[in-house]
C-alpha cells in the first residue's frame, strides 16, 4: 500500500510539473534616433501627383497643364538649436528650362514652382524653421517644350523627383 501511495504521489507531481511549464519568448524593441529638428508626416514622404489626361495640343509649344499642389509639412519642429530648413529636389532634367524629365512621352517636363519661381534640380530652397510646424508649398505642372519644332508625343508618362530636407 505504501508503494502505491508513493507511486501515486510521484505521478501526480510529474503531471503537475508538465501543467505549469510554459513557453518563453522575447520582445524586440527598435527604432532610430535622428538629429533632426522636425519630423515629416509619413504620408508626405512618398507622394504621387496624377495629372490625369492632358490634351496634346495644350502642351505643344510650351503649353502647360493645370496646376497640382505639392505640400511638404514638417511637424513637431524645435527651432531652439536649428533655425533654418532647406529642401533640395533632385532628378533627371528635361532638355528645356528648369523642368524635370519624364519617361514615356517626348518633349514634356514637370515643373515644380515655389512662389512663381521654378525649382532647379540640385538647388536648395531655404526658409526659416518655425516652432511647431513648417510648411513648404509648391505648384507643379506639366509643360511642353517651347521649341515649336519639337511636338509633344502621346502616351503615359512618369517622372520622379527626390527631395532631401536639411536643418541648420
Amino acid at each position: 500500500m505504501k508503494l502505491t501511495k508513493v507511486l501515486l504521489a510521484a505521478s501526480v507531481s510529474l503531471g503537475m510539473a508538465g501543467a505549469v511549464q510554459a513557453e518563453s519568448g522575447q520582445v524586440q524593441f527598435k527604432g532610430t534616433v535622428l538629429e533632426s529638428a522636425c519630423t515629416i508626416d509619413n504620408g508626405q514622404l512618398d507622394q504621387s501627383i496624377d495629372f490625369k489626361q492632358i490634351p496634346q495640343s495644350r502642351l505643344n509649344q510650351g503649353g502647360k497643364s493645370d496646376i497640382e499642389p505639392l505640400k511638404i509639412e514638417l511637424q513637431n519642429c524645435d527651432n531652439s538649436t536649428k533655425n533654418t530648413v532647406e529642401v533640395t529636389f533632385t532628378g533627371n532634367t528635361a532638355d528645356f528650362g528648369d523642368a524635370f524629365g519624364v519617361t514615356g512621352v517626348d518633349n514634356i517636363g514637370i515643373v515644380i514652382e515655389q512662389n512663381g519661381k521654378p525649382v532647379v534640380s540640385g538647388s536648395p530652397i531655404s526658409m526659416p524653421l518655425n516652432q511647431g510646424s513648417t510648411i513648404f508649398n509648391f505648384d507643379t505642372y506639366v509643360m511642353g517644350d517651347p521649341d515649336n519644332t519639337k511636338p509633344v508625343s502621346t502616351g503615359d508618362f512618369n517622372s520622379i523627383a527626390n527631395f532631401v530636407i536639411k536643418y541648420s
